[in-house]
């Protein structure tokens, strides 16, 4: 069964290209983790993604958050290109 919306937030979805999509933020409350709602949510966005014809989902996740890279390691598979940042 899934948590109430409360356990979880989901930030809406910026377009990339006509036919791919950024998820911007994904949080589960910590009491819930485990309980399969990001595999729920992320399922859900999924389906959304088929049904509107998109080609692929993105994300961005913290070299050290292990427990969710872990988690994305399940359902994607990672990209080549890497993310930097230039402090200005």
């Amino acid at each position: 069964m899934m948590p109430d919306c409360q356990t979880y937030r989901v930030i809406p979805l910026r377009p990339e290209h006509r036919s791919e999509w950024e998820r911007l933020d994904l949080f589960v409350d910590p009491a819930h983790r485990g309980d399969g709602v990001a595999t729920a949510l992320m399922q859900g966005l999924a389906n959304i993604g088929q049904t509107r014809g998109w080609s692929a989902i993105r994300w961005l996740t913290a070299e050290d958050n292990y427990r969710a890279r872990s988690f994305y390691d399940k359902i994607s598979a990672r990209r080549v290109f890497l993310t930097d940042e230039m402090k200005i």
